[in-house]
């Protein structure tokens, strides 16, 4: 009903301002809404700069409303002109025609304003409904038409006022004048199947573009806020996750928006629901790799076949103990991480304590050796990555300076050297 009562308003309102106004101001005004509708989206860049001025940062606020302003700019250019028309036509059948000519051509001119008012009207209706399709589409994938005493009211009736729009067809009439590209209807999409499958959250952080971001102090509030974490566990409504703090200033201070709007949604959606980016799936190495001892042990054996038996059992527990749960990163812009346990980040060896001594002149030793090999321990690093499967070139700046190793992957397992020990990785799955 909302678009029934929509359009007879409009179309009951136009009649009558059409029947004030008159014929030539009307025309003017129908013909100053075609031709403002045709021009809406090129003049809307032109008004771009209205919104940071007034506060608002996001880059959709101009791309959405930017058209809007343009739309009823052009119109009422045509609104001045009609105004300047109707008063030249006017002055002339007032002082320059006798009163029964004066009197039939006011009469012509309401009625006439009458009718062409009533093609205005569909006009605002045609327009108010691409809004409705254009932002209620949205609206309806992020429960915006859900009724609840949180739901915002705008959100909720921009949702209704779709579905209605839908219900009463009334969306196939507007379908060939909608200026929204397909990749508006994607992301909405999916945004869509994140809202209504909150488990997919976690897996947002392991798709390339996003693991990169994740890096950056800002993004990482995100997961250390426990009241965000709540809402999105507990299915707070879109509008109580967009007025939490962190996400707000997430939004207002990043380049987060301008990156998805320029990502390859369709792909992005397609990692959501299988856990497979067929756009980044081609370059083998980009993703979390978790530390493999029994291959890291087996490439030591090989690489030094005739240590010493002692040196070999502090080689092993270092192996063992200190490289546990160590995770390598390679991200989609070339950037890697290698990152060791806190407890174990840049840990010198420790150290046994072997049972004391008592030497031929009865003097007592308390003795202790270096329970791993090393006493100036690896510690975790961020660098770059270059090269293609199967052999990759990647460098690592610690605080102990920068190494230049020399990677290799075979399927689901990557290998390097580095600090004189060789380290695998098995694939974490996403």
């Amino acid at each position: 009903m909302i678009m029934w009562i929509a359009a007879l308003l409009l179309v009951a309102a136009t009649v009558g301002i059409g029947y004030r106004q008159g014929a030539i101001r009307a025309s003017f005004t129908f013909i100053g809404l075609l031709v403002a509708a045709v021009l809406a989206i090129p003049f809307g860049p032109m008004f771009a700069w209205i919104f940071p001025l007034i506060g608002f940062k996001s880059p959709l606020a101009p791309k959405f409303g930017a058209p809007v302003i343009a739309f009823f700019a052009v119109s009422l250019v045509f609104k001045g002109i009609a105004a300047f028309v109707h008063r030249k036509v006017e002055y002339h059948y007032r002082y320059h025609r006798d009163d029964a000519s004066r009197a039939v051509w006011e009469v012509m001119m309401k009625r006439v304003g009458a009718c062409v008012g009533a093609l205005n009207g569909v006009v605002y209706f045609v327009v108010f409904a691409l809004l409705v399709s254009v932002f209620g589409y949205t609206t309806i994938q992020i429960g915006g038409g859900d009724s609840g005493e949180n739901s915002s009211k705008v959100l909720s009736f921009l949702g209704k006022s779709a579905d209605d729009l839908k219900a009463t067809e009334m969306d196939k009439v507007v379908a060939p004048f909608n200026p929204a590209p397909t990749n508006y209807f994607d992301t909405a999409d999916t945004l869509g199947l994140l809202y209504h499958n909150r488990n997919l959250i976690d897996r947002v952080g392991n798709y390339p573009i996003f693991a990169a971001m994740a890096q950056q102090p800002i993004y990482k509030t995100l997961g250390a806020d426990k009241e965000l974490q709540t809402l999105i566990k507990n299915k707070g409504s879109f509008e109580e996750i967009m007025a939490n703090p962190t996400v707000s200033e997430v939004v207002s201070n990043t380049d987060l928006v301008k990156i998805v709007l320029e990502m390859d949604v369709l792909d992005f959606k397609e990692f959501l629901e299988t856990g497979v980016s067929p756009k980044f799936s081609q370059e083998k190495l980009l993703g979390r790799w978790r530390y493999d001892l029994a291959e890291s042990i087996r490439l030591n054996k090989a690489l030094k076949p005739d240590v010493a038996a002692s040196t070999w059992f502090r080689v092993k527990n270092e192996l063992v103990e200190r490289f546990d749960d160590s995770v390598f990163t390679a991200f989609h812009d070339n950037t890697a991480k290698f990152m060791i346990t806190t407890n174990m980040d840049g840990r010198a060896s420790p150290m046994y304590n072997l049972p004391p001594v008592r030497l031929p002149n009865g003097r007592v030793v308390t003795n202790s050796a270096p329970r791993w090999a090393m006493t100036n321990a690896l510690s975790s690093a961020t660098g770059k990555w270059s090269g293609s499967a199967p052999n990759y070139l990647i460098t690592l700046n610690s605080r102990d300076g920068a190494a230049t190793v020399e990677g290799t992957l075979a399927k689901d397992s990557l290998s390097f050297q580095v600090a004189g020990k060789a380290l695998a990785f098995k694939r974490l799955a996403d």
